[in-house]
Parts: C-alpha cells; sequence; structure tokens
C-alpha cells in the first residue's frame, strides 16, 4: 500500500508539473531566488520534484519558458555566450570606449534583454497594489583605494606625461544604487562589503524611493546580497540577477564613470582620503540626473515603466 502511495504521487507530480503554463512556472523559478528559500522548500510547496524545478530554473536563465510570438527571432544561448566573449576581446585588444565593442554591446543588449523580466517583475510584485507606482533601481558596490587606476588625459603632442601610481593597499567601499528614470541615486562609503553595510545601503534607498512608490532592486548574487539576515525595507523588492552577468547591471557602467572623470590618476595618503574622494565623486555624479539616466537607462527593463 505504501509503495502504491508513493508511485501514485510521483505520477500525479508529473502530470501537474507538465500542464503548468510558461507564466506559473517562471513565477515558481523567481520563489527559489528570494531570501531564505530554497529549490526544496519550494518544490515542497508547490507539489513538484526539486530535479524538475532545478531543470525549469535553467531553462529559465536560457529564457526558453518564456512564450514568445511566432514572428520572433530567438537568440540561441551558444550565439549570445559567443557574443560576450568577442566583446570581453574588444575590450581587452581596443579598450573599453571603442566604437566597436559598443556596436557590439548594443547587439548583446537587444538579445540579451531578458525576455523572462516582465514576467519576472511581475511575480515579484503581486503583493504590490496595482496602481502603486513603480521605481527600478539597480545596485552595485565597488572597491576604491590607494592602489589606484591610470586613465587617459590631455597633454601637449610629443610630450610624455607623469601619473601618480600608489603601491599601498588602504581601501574602502562604495554601496551606489540609481533609479535611471528619475535620474537619482544613493550611496554610502562603508569600511566593508558585509551584510550590515548591505543592511545600511538598503535603508538608504528606502528612504531615497519616492514617497508612495515601491522600488524593485536589482542587483548580482553577492553573499551579502542573498544572505536571510537582511531585512528588506517593504518599499522594496529585490529582483537578482543572472550569475556572471556584470553587463546587465548599469551601475557596473557608473564604477567606469567615477573612475575615468574623478578617482584616477590619484594618490590618497589616508584611508579618510579615500572615503572624502569616493563621497564627492558620487555627489558630482548625483548632481548630474541626466548623466544618471544616460548611462543607466536599459529598454529591456524600463520598457512600459514609468
Amino acid at each position: 500500500m505504501v509503495i502504491w502511495y508513493l508511485i501514485d504521487r510521483a505520477c500525479f507530480s508529473a502530470i501537474s508539473a507538465e500542464s503548468r503554463a510558461p507564466a506559473e512556472k517562471l513565477a515558481i523559478v523567481a520563489e527559489t531566488y528570494e531570501p531564505g528559500m530554497s529549490v526544496s522548500l519550494v518544490a515542497r510547496r508547490h507539489g513538484i520534484a526539486p530535479n524538475q524545478l532545478f531543470s525549469w530554473r535553467r531553462l529559465a536563465n536560457q529564457g526558453a519558458l518564456t512564450a514568445t510570438r511566432s514572428e520572433e527571432e530567438v537568440v540561441p544561448v551558444s550565439e549570445y555566450r559567443m557574443l560576450q566573449n568577442q566583446i570581453r576581446e574588444l575590450h581587452r585588444l581596443l579598450g573599453k570606449k571603442t566604437l566597436e565593442a559598443e556596436i557590439l554591446k548594443e547587439a548583446l543588449d537587444a538579445t540579451a534583454g531578458p525576455k523572462n523580466f516582465a514576467v519576472t517583475l511581475k511575480a515579484h510584485l503581486a503583493h504590490v497594489p496595482k496602481r502603486k507606482p513603480i521605481e527600478l533601481w539597480f545596485q552595485d558596490e565597488a572597491r576604491i583605494g590607494q592602489k589606484n587606476g591610470l586613465v587617459r588625459q590631455w597633454a601637449r603632442r610629443g610630450t610624455r606625461p607623469r601619473q601618480p601610481a600608489d603601491q599601498r593597499y588602504e581601501s574602502a567601499y562604495l554601496f551606489g544604487a540609481i533609479c535611471p528614470a528619475r535620474g537619482v541615486g544613493a550611496a554610502l562609503a562603508m569600511p566593508f562589503a558585509d551584510t550590515h553595510a548591505m543592511q545600511v545601503h538598503l535603508d538608504e534607498i528606502a528612504r531615497t524611493v519616492a514617497k508612495g512608490a515601491h522600488a524593485v532592486l536589482l542587483l548580482d548574487r553577492a553573499g551579502w546580497h542573498t544572505t536571510a539576515k537582511l531585512a528588506v525595507p517593504k518599499n522594496i523588492s529585490l529582483i537578482f540577477l543572472p550569475s556572471r552577468s556584470p553587463e546587465l547591471n548599469p551601475v557596473e557602467n557608473i564604477w567606469q564613470y567615477l573612475r575615468a572623470n574623478w578617482l584616477s590618476n590619484r594618490v590618497f595618503d589616508t584611508y579618510d582620503d579615500i572615503i572624502d574622494a569616493a563621497c564627492d565623486a558620487w555627489n558630482r555624479l548625483v548632481d548630474q540626473p541626466s548623466t544618471i539616466t544616460s548611462i543607466g537607462m536599459r529598454e529591456w527593463a524600463h520598457i512600459g515603466q514609468s
């Protein structure tokens, strides 16, 4: 009798799993990425096998669970990876600010733009009233220290200008977040990148979100982002970007802009100098809302959003 029950339960689980719509599968997959959740726990909650849910997660990362129109072209994962490798090679050979790299980056954005983002967003906002304004935010951290970078500078033709280089290792972390649609940002300079620093930054972002709005914060899967120890503010929902996909986070481009304009070719004598430089660079950035919007807007994330 026990054997019959186990077989019958497995068959029922398999049948119910296959009969689910793609949107429902994506919603279940999104649950597995929420803080404190696991594949086994979510699978048990919905009555499906854990290995089936792992398969859905893999398909979701490839975009295979998203329904597409018959006339829409679907880019294979292998081709997408090939484009990524080409971008890295162009960056290595020609530098990150070349026309060729930017053109190829635009082509990659067109294929990457997570086709299932709209469905994922809807699943994460199921608890939010429909008429509540939604803001899209992106978050990341950058290490800033004495061992600083060197960038190009203007000089008289025929001369070889000198640039300072420091070999010391004192550093700090700049936690930054931007809302491209509003052209605003929220940042904190912290001595460490850990759960406590992330909690303080979340609270700062929550205070910057427009009154009466709800923020969707897109960020990577660093340990201090995904830990269940975080107390996420009520006006923020977290959505984690795919692993090893920094190109999906425009804050990475914000760091490039800060370093190129205000943080490179400098020597910081003390830790306090590092903090002052990081805060000054960020304050200069937030004084330029149009720059935040220009760097941060991503069509795949903001289409249809206010």
